[in-house]
C-alpha cells in the first residue's frame, strides 16, 4: 500500500499519476500513423504517394482489377496506369531510377536483350521479372459472320508484307481469303490488329512466321541449303520473314478495343487480333477463329495447345520499393490467391493460369524482389 493512500483511492491516484504517460503514448501513436500516410522523400527531395505503371494494353484490364482491389483493401491511393504498349512502356520504364519514372511496366512479351542493355545503361539494373499468367492472341469476329478455321500457313499468307510466289519474294498479292485457299470464304481479307510497336505484334509474328517459313515454304528451305551457314540463314529469315503488311488487308491500330468492336459490327467479315480477355467478356456477340483446329479457351491457352498462346509479364523497379508507399503491397495483391487462384478474380476475367509450382515461385520472386536473371545466367 502506498503511504497515505487508502486502498479504495488507489485507482484514482494511479490514474492521475499515469495520465501524462497515457497522453504521451497517444501522441506517439498518432505521429507514427501520420508518418505512415506521408510520402517518402527521395534523395532529391521529390515525393509521391501513388504507384506509376505503364505498358501493355493486353495486361491493362488485369492491372486495373488488381489496382481496384488494392486501393479498396488498403489506405493507399489507386495506382496511376498508362496504356503505352509493351515496347514504349519498357522504354519509359528504363529511362532511369527516381520518382519521375515508372515503378512497374506491364508487357505481353518478355523484355528483349537490347531493352535490358538499355535499362542497365540508364542505371536500371535491379529489376524483378514476373510471368504472372498466359494470354491467347485471338482472331475475333462477329457472331453473324461465318465460322473459320485457319492454319499457320494461311495466316502467314494473309498477313505477311512479302511472300514467296514462283520462286521469288514479292509484295503480298492476296486480297481475298479465297486467293489463299479455295476452301476459304470469297471475301476481302480485313484484319484490325496491333502496330509494330506493340508487344502483341511481335508475339503474333514470332508465333506464326519463323515456323511457317522454315517448315512449310519451299522457297525458304531452298535458301537454307543455298546459304549453307545457319547464321546466314537466320539473318535472311529475320530480313524476309518478320514483317506484317500494312494495307487494306491488315490495318494496324492502337485504338481502344471498344472502337475495334464497333468496326466488327459494321463488317461481319472483318477480324480483330486481340487478347483473349477482351473476347472472353464479350462472348455473347463475338466468336473466335480456330487456329489449326484449336479454339482459344483458358485451358488451351494455359497448356499451350492453342498456337497463339503466350506468357504475360510485369517488371518491378526494385530501387523504388523504399521510395513509393505500397509498391510491395501492390505486388503481393497481384500475386495473391484472391487474384491468381483457379477461382481468382483475374482468372474469372480470362487469364490463363500458372501451375501451382509456377505461381509459388513467381509469388516468392515478386515479394522478395528477386533480380531478373534472363540475360545474366
Amino acid at each position: 500500500m502506498i503511504k497515505g493512500i487508502k486502498g479504495k483511492d488507489l485507482p484514482g491516484f494511479l490514474f492521475r499519476k499515469l495520465r501524462p504517460f497515457r497522453v504521451l503514448a497517444l501522441v506517439c501513436t498518432s505521429v507514427f500513423a501520420l508518418a505512415l500516410s506521408l510520402p517518402i522523400m527521395a534523395a532529391d527531395g521529390s515525393s509521391r504517394t501513388h504507384i506509376k505503371i505503364v505498358g501493355s494494353s493486353i495486361v491493362l484490364p488485369y492491372t486495373q482489377s488488381v489496382s481496384k482491389a488494392f486501393s479498396e483493401a488498403s489506405s493507399h491511393p489507386a495506382p496511376v496506369i498508362k496504356n503505352t504498349g509493351s515496347g514504349s512502356g519498357i522504354a519509359e520504364f528504363c529511362k532511369g531510377v527516381g520518382l519521375k519514372y515508372p515503378d512497374i511496366v506491364n508487357s505481353s512479351r518478355p523484355m528483349t536483350k537490347g531493352e535490358w542493355e538499355w535499362c542497365k545503361s540508364k542505371g536500371v539494373d535491379d529489376i524483378t521479372e514476373i510471368q504472372f499468367g498466359h494470354d491467347g492472341l485471338t482472331l475475333t469476329k462477329s457472331l453473324f459472320g461465318g465460322r473459320m478455321n485457319l492454319t499457320r500457313l494461311q495466316l502467314y499468307k494473309a498477313t505477311a508484307w512479302r511472300v514467296p510466289v514462283q520462286g521469288r519474294m514479292i509484295d503480298n498479292p492476296y486480297r481475298n481469303w479465297s486467293d489463299i485457299d479455295d476452301n476459304l470464304p470469297d471475301v476481302a481479307i480485313q484484319i484490325f490488329g496491333p502496330t509494330d510497336g506493340q508487344g502483341s505484334y511481335k508475339s503474333f509474328v514470332n508465333a506464326i512466321y519463323p515456323q511457317t517459313c522454315k517448315n512449310d515454304l519451299r522457297y525458304f528451305k531452298n535458301k537454307r541449303v543455298k546459304l549453307g551457314s545457319p547464321a546466314k540463314f537466320e539473318e535472311f529469315l529475320k530480313a524476309n520473314c518478320s514483317q506484317m503488311r500494312f494495307d487494306s488487308a491488315y490495318i494496324g491500330t492502337d485504338q481502344p478495343v471498344v472502337e475495334i468492336f464497333k468496326m466488327l459490327k459494321t463488317n461481319v467479315n472483318a477480324i480483330a487480333l486481340i487478347g483473349y480477355a477482351d473476347l472472353f467478356n464479350r462472348r455473347s456477340s463475338l466468336q473466335a477463329v480456330r487456329i489449326e483446329g484449336v479454339e482459344p479457351r483458358i485451358y488451351t491457352i494455359s497448356d499451350g495447345s492453342y498456337p497463339l498462346s503466350r506468357p504475360l509479364y510485369f517488371y518491378i523497379k526494385n530501387d523504388h520499393r523504399e521510395l513509393v508507399p505500397g509498391l510491395t503491397a501492390f505486388v503481393k495483391e497481384f500475386m495473391s490467391d484472391n487474384a491468381m487462384s483457379s477461382f481468382g478474380y483475374l482468372v474469372r476475367m480470362g487469364l490463363g493460369v500458372l501451375s501451382v509450382e509456377e505461381l509459388l515461385n513467381a509469388r516468392y520472386a515478386a515479394v522478395i524482389g528477386e533480380k531478373m536473371r534472363r540475360y545474366t545466367d
